[in-house]
This record gives C-alpha cells, sequence and structure tokens, in this order.
C-alpha cells in the first residue's frame, strides 16, 4: 500500500515536507488521506530532489491516488512538477527495467537493419 512521490523540492524541516506531502495527497485524492508513514529516500544531497516513499493505512487511497494522478498537471504551483507512481516490489521492478532494455534494444535493432536497407538501396541506385 506504497506510492512514491517524485519531485517534492527538499527541506531539511520534516514538518514543512511533510505537510505539502498532505497537500498534494488531498489534492489528489479530493479528500484527507490516512498515511502511516512518510520519509525520504537515501541521503540529502542539495543538488538532487529524493524520493518520498509514502506508506498509506488503505489500499482504496492507494487507488485513488494512482487513479487521480494526472491532475497534478494541472496545478500553478510547486505540485505541477510532481508525480506519484506505485511502489512496486524490488523483483517487479527488475523485470520492467529487463524489459525496457529488451525493448530499447529491440528497437536499435529495427534502426540498424533499416539503415542497412537503405544504404544498401542507395548503394544499388549508383
Amino acid at each position: 500500500m506504497n506510492v512514491v512521490l517524485f519531485g517534492l523540492p527538499e527541506n531539511r524541516d520534516r514538518s514543512v515536507w511533510n505537510r505539502e506531502v498532505s497537500d498534494i495527497l488531498r489534492f489528489v485524492a479530493g479528500r484527507d488521506v490516512e498515511i502511516s508513514d512518510a520519509f525520504r529516500l537515501g541521503k540529502f544531497n542539495s543538488v538532487r530532489v529524493r524520493p518520498v516513499l509514502i506508506v498509506l493505512k488503505s489500499s482504496w487511497d492507494r487507488r485513488l491516488l494512482l487513479a487521480n494522478c494526472r491532475n497534478l498537471s494541472n496545478c500553478d504551483s510547486y505540485m505541477k512538477k510532481v508525480y506519484i507512481v506505485a511502489d512496486e516490489p524490488i523483483e517487479i521492478r527488475r523485470k520492467k527495467a529487463l524489459q525496457r532494455m529488451k525493448d530499447q534494444l529491440s528497437q536499435s535493432n529495427r534502426m540498424l537493419k533499416l539503415l542497412l536497407v537503405v544504404v544498401s538501396c542507395l548503394l544499388m541506385a549508383k
């Protein structure tokens, strides 16, 4: 029942970004969302923005957030740069990453074959 929030600006004061997380979740869900825990992932780095792992109390809230997270793009505030994704087990993330790599390799192989056909056609035309 976890979601990961990306793009929330860094703030060393935990109460500030906890309030921002609550505001974001309230905006997306259209109501208050009960949170068990929320914490930043990784070490603080002033250059990069760390994601926030949010542990929800209800799987219904998770479904509601994931279904309506596209509404964040309609905001005019800092929320416009924020996006929400489902937190998945490491095995599933690895499978998806492997599939993305396979798809990219397949796409580059298709492009290479197309390029070879074009080059051979150009050579035959001479």
